[in-house]
C-alpha cells in the first residue's frame, strides 16, 4: 500500500509545496444538465434538440467523495422546429428521481470535479449486458412511472399526438474545474440507448436518429438553502442558473 498512499499525498499538494484544503460541498445544490442532440427527420432534415433537466441534489461529503441524492424538478425538450413537441409528464419525472450519484475532487494544479455516473436502466429490470427490450410484452419490461403504460410514457405532440413507451439505459459524465464552493460550471458527456416498445399511434413507433452535440451540452450547478423545494429552484432557475 506504500505506492498508493504515497501519490495520493503527492497528488494533493501543489506546484509551491502546499497541500491546498479540499473544497467543502456538503449542501443543497440547484442542477441543470443541458444536452443537446442533433436529430433526422424525415422532410424536415437535420435539426437541434436540448434537453434540459432541472435538478435539485442533496450533497454528502467525505473526504475528497461526493455522494449526491437527486430529485429531478423539471424535465423539457425545446426544438428548433415546432412541428414536433416532446413533453414529460410529471410522472415520468418522479421515475427518474431518488437515485444516488457519486463524484470525486482531484488536484491537479486546480481542484477537479469529475462524476461518471453508475449505468443506469428506467422502464425495464434487466442485467446491464442485455439488450434492451423491444416490445411491451417482453417481461423484463415495468411501468416504471405507474401510470398504467409499459415503459415510461412520453408525451408528443405536433404533426401527430400521441403518447410513446420507452425504455432507457444510460449514464452522464460531468467534469468541472472548482473556482469556489458556491458554484460549480462544466462539460456534460453521456452514452445512452433509448428504445421505443409502444405507441399510441404507429407513426410514432419509429425513433429517429440522433447523435450527440457536446459542444453544446453543458451543466451548471448553484448551492441554495437547505430547505430549497423544487419549486423554489424552478421558479429561481434563470437568475440561479442562467437557463
Amino acid at each position: 500500500m506504500i505506492a498508493p498512499i504515497f501519490a495520493l499525498w503527492t497528488s494533493l499538494i501543489g506546484a509551491d509545496g502546499s497541500v491546498p484544503a479540499v473544497p467543502q460541498l456538503s449542501g443543497t445544490w440547484a442542477e441543470v444538465q443541458v444536452t443537446t442532440v442533433a436529430v433526422e427527420l424525415p422532410i424536415l432534415g437535420d435539426q437541434r434538440s436540448r434537453t434540459i433537466a432541472t435538478v435539485l441534489l442533496r450533497v454528502t461529503q467525505v473526504g475528497t467523495q461526493l455522494r449526491m441524492t437527486e430529485e429531478v424538478c423539471g424535465l423539457e425538450t425545446k426544438s428548433t422546429t415546432e412541428a414536433i413537441r416532446t413533453v414529460y409528464p410529471r410522472a415520468f419525472q418522479r421515475a427518474l428521481s431518488g437515485r444516488e450519484r457519486w463524484a470525486e475532487l482531484n488536484y491537479g494544479g486546480t481542484w477537479q470535479y469529475r462524476e461518471q455516473g453508475n449505468l443506469r436502466t428506467t422502464g425495464a429490470e434487466m442485467a446491464d449486458g442485455e439488450a434492451l427490450p423491444v416490445r411491451t410484452d417482453d417481461p423484463r419490461v415495468i411501468d416504471a412511472d405507474q401510470d398504467g403504460h409499459p415503459g415510461l410514457t412520453v408525451q408528443i405532440n405536433g404533426l401527430v399526438d400521441g403518447q410513446v413507451y420507452v425504455v432507457q439505459r444510460g449514464r452522464t459524465h460531468l467534469q468541472a474545474s472548482l473556482q469556489n464552493n458556491e458554484r460549480l460550471e462544466g462539460r456534460l458527456e453521456w452514452d445512452s440507448e433509448e428504445q421505443v416498445i409502444g405507441a399510441s399511434h404507429r407513426f410514432l413507433q419509429t425513433k429517429p436518429t440522433t447523435r450527440p452535440d457536446f459542444d453544446r451540452s453543458f451543466f451548471r450547478r448553484r448551492r441554495v438553502p437547505s430547505d430549497a423545494s423544487c419549486e423554489d429552484v424552478l421558479a429561481r432557475r434563470l437568475k440561479l442558473l442562467g437557463v
